[in-house]
Parts: structure tokens; C-alpha cells; sequence
């Protein structure tokens, strides 16, 4: 939010810091492993995850809003030992998610928000719940919106072009199992074109302004 890549503005000050920033990449990766796991697999990773979210919990201060969402959102994959959440379940709870650290988040005004990588992401899944409820017009209208917040807001974070494509990626999808496939086309095209755009920048070392 304040136009500066977060690498710029993340200190590690106290023992403290360290502790839940480690506990943070082993659970990214624990999650990262569960996510392309097996059924099987997944019941599994998801006892070995919980121990290490139960541990951060206990750690993160009441206020810390960001390291509980990171809580939340690692719960709302975990779902439950049964599976996953029912989809208005999973819903409401990324929806409280996000307004941990947009408190005045609102489904109707997606687009008129800064958000994190992490916020970015909460929305995406967000996204892909309306179109496991069968909601597929609210799921179309919350890519939409969030690709325009993202390309306004967005483009001076690290990790814009892996979240503009994902958004993109998953919203074709949905435009085409809704019979509007010029639109998907076309938003293929500008995914490619975001991949292909950003790896010429890289590979040269520059950053697009």
C-alpha cells in the first residue's frame, strides 16, 4: 500500500520475528506439498501442519492481523479432517480473512482497494468458491473486478505477473464453461502476453514502470 515492494519494508527485529518468520516458510511449504497432494497424502501433511499452525497462533499477538490471516487462510486450505469446507463455509470464512486487513472490504468494490500479494491470493480463492457453489455470473464479476484492481494497484509488486496470470488462467475458465469464449480467447492472449512482456524484463534486468 505504500508503493514499495514488501522486501523493502519487512524487518526481523526481535527473536520473536525470527520465530514466526520460520514457522511462516515451513508452513508455506508444508501447504505448497498439501496442495499438490493426494487425498491420502493430504490427510497426512495436514496432521503435520497443524502442530506448526497451532504453535504460530500461540505466538502471534491478538493484533497482529496479518500473521492471522496467514492463519486463517492455511486453516481454509487445511478444511477439515473430513475434507474440504462446503463452499458458503469456505466463502464466509475468506471473506473474513480479507477483511482482517481490509476492514472495509466489500464484494460490490473489489476493484477500488490496494491489496497484498496475500490479499490478491484470498480473493482468487474467493473467486474460485463462487464457482464451486455453481455461482458462476459471481464468479465471473469477482475475476473481473479483481484483474482490474490488480492491474491498477498491483503491477509495482514482486509477484505481479504470477497472480495477474493465475487470475487470469482461472477467470478464461470460467468465461468458458459460461459459453463466452471470444472473451476467454481474448484474455489468454493477454495472459501470454503479460508472461512473455515480464520475462523479457527480467531476463534484461529492468523493471516495467
Amino acid at each position: 500500500r505504500l508503493g514499495l515492494p514488501e522486501d523493502r519494508v519487512f524487518v526481523l527485529v526481535t527473536e520473536h520475528d525470527v520465530e514466526i518468520r520460520k514457522l511462516k516458510q515451513e508452513i508455506k511449504a508444508h501447504m505448497i506439498e498439501f496442495e499438490k497432494a493426494d487425498q491420502g497424502d493430504r490427510s497426512r501433511l495436514r496432521e503435520q501442519i497443524l502442530p506448526e499452525l497451532k504453535r504460530l497462533e500461540d505466538i502471534t499477538a491478538e493484533d497482529d492481523m496479518i500473521n492471522r490471516q496467514c492463519i486463517l487462510s492455511a486453516q481454509v486450505t487445511l478444511g477439515t479432517p473430513d475434507g474440504p469446507y462446503p463452499p458458503a463455509q469456505r466463502r464466509r470464512l475468506l471473506e473474513k480473512a480479507i477483511r482482517m486487513t481490509v476492514p472495509g472490504f466489500q464484494l460490490a468494490k473489489v476493484e477500488s482497494f490496494r491489496y497484498r500479494l496475500e490479499e490478491m491470493t484470498l480473493l482468487n480463492k474467493l473467486a474460485r468458491t463462487f464457482s464451486m457453489e455453481g455461482k458462476r455470473e459471481e464468479a465471473i464479476d469477482l475475476y473481473s473486478r479483481l484483474l482490474q484492481a490488480i492491474e491498477k494497484n498491483g503491477q509495482e509488486l514482486e509477484g505481479y505477473p504470477g497472480q495477474f496470470c493465475l487470475i487470469a488462467y482461472n477467470y478464461a475458465i470460467n468465461l468458458g464453461l459460461a459459453g463466452r469464449y471470444a472473451e476467454a480467447l481474448e484474455l489468454v492472449e493477454r495472459g501470454q502476453a503479460t508472461c512473455i512482456m515480464w520475462r523479457t524484463f527480467w531476463s534484461s534486468g529492468n523493471i516495467p514502470l
